[in-house]
């Protein structure tokens, strides 16, 4: 009797060893990695391009396909409305915050890079208006090509990382590119 009190004691005092770990070892550290990696996806320098290309359609009509798309892009902690056009192919993402206010060279990549993944995934997409509170922008898939190349040779997220995110990481390439290729309009 005596033996099986022990081995239930070990086995008992091993289970709340394991629990101790688990619970305040291992639980805590996937927690944090989880939040980092949600922290990353706010930022197009280290946005996770994998993770979104399951949004990859020919055609822009699939709204909520674009909805989650940009849900998953930088910029959609500011809050977001979707106006689709049809008819011109154009997508107004209203952002429902002033673009000041996350700073304006992590606006101009954000933007530069949510305009460029949209052109890669929506085959048919040929414009976007991205409209702060205080500032609108408009991207066009013309003057995205002419810069960037084929969409096509993008969307191996090796290629994206190389073609798109490396060069974001620039801040004189990103701030050319911004002026260049995102025109301020009125709406």
């Amino acid at each position: 009797m005596k033996v099986r009190n022990r081995v239930i004691v070990i086995l008992l005092a091993i289970a709340v060893i394991l629990f101790g770990v688990v619970q305040f070892g291992i639980i805590p550290h996937n927690e944090a990695e989880k939040e980092k990696y949600n922290l990353e996806q706010l930022d197009p320098r280290t946005h996770d391009f994998s993770n979104i290309v399951k949004y990859k359609s020919d055609y822009m009509g699939d709204s909520s396909n674009i909805i989650n798309l940009f849900y998953n892009l930088p910029l959609s902690d500011l809050g977001l409305r979707f106006e689709l056009f049809p008819d011109t192919l154009t997508l107004e993402v209203d952002y429902q915050s002033e673009g000041k206010s996350k700073g304006e060279e992590i606006i101009r990549s954000a933007l530069l890079y949510n305009a460029m993944a949209a052109f890669t995934l929506i085959g048919n997409l040929e414009q976007i208006n991205f409209v702060f509170l205080d500032e609108s922008y408009q991207a066009k898939r013309s003057e995205f090509r002419k810069e960037f190349g084929s969409f096509a040779d993008v969307i191996n997220p090796d290629q994206w990382n190389q073609g798109v995110q490396d060069k974001l990481k620039d801040k004189v390439y990103t701030q050319q590119a911004a002026d260049k290729l995102l025109a301020n309009f009125e709406k």
